[in-house]
């Protein structure tokens, strides 16, 4: 029995009159809808990365999980809440690098061949609390998103233009480039 299975009878077991629609077609992942009266959950598990949920009438397939659970325990408990309240999830505004990946369905292996860098590096990008807007862009572009920044007050928000294009060629290193040479010493022959 694999852990989404669990988690269904976790759900039903709590609920008589909940129906759910399993799709086990996918080759990487396994799809769940559970429904009650009109409301419904959309679950998707994925091996090594947990249970993404979705929850309401109007959440668009293909935007990613609002909510990701590592355990399917977990996930059922909010299942279940979720059907209790019939309440809809919300897309993350706020994100971490590393579960960004994992909404978008993405290994470190595959950004980091999408910037032609290591593995190690791109999960040591996702830890780092300050780094330049350049690598915070590839990182996104490597993704197939585009980065913004934005600067909001109170009575208005701006989009920041100045700064260009945050995602250049992908290909170059996330680090980045030298702005001056680099110096040499000379070793001075003496006469």
């Amino acid at each position: 029995m694999n852990e989404l299975q669990k988690l269904v009878d976790q759900v039903q077991s709590e609920f008589d009159d909940v129906r759910v629609q399993l799709d086990d077609t996918a080759a990487d992942s396994i799809f769940a809808e559970f429904y009650r009266d009109q409301y419904k959950v959309f679950a998707e598990w994925r091996r090594g990365f947990g249970v993404g949920l979705s929850g309401g009438n109007d959440f668009l397939f293909g935007e990613g999980p609002h909510e990701i659970y590592k355990s399917a325990s977990d996930a059922a408990n909010r299942i279940k809440e979720l059907l209790s309240a019939k309440r809809a999830t919300q897309s993350p505004e706020e994100v971490a690098l590393d579960r960004l990946r994992i909404v978008r369905r993405m290994s470190q292996q595959e950004i980091a061949k999408r910037l032609r860098i290591t593995q190690a590096s791109v999960s040591k990008i996702e830890r780092q609390s300050d780094m330049y807007l350049s690598t915070l862009g590839k990182l996104v572009h490597a993704m197939g998103g585009k980065l913004e920044l934005r600067a909001k007050f109170p009575d208005s928000e701006f989009r920041i233009t100045q700064l260009g294009d945050l995602a250049p060629t992908i290909g170059r290193s996330a680090r980045p480039q030298r702005t001056h040479p680099r110096r040499t010493t000379r070793t001075l022959k003496h006469k």
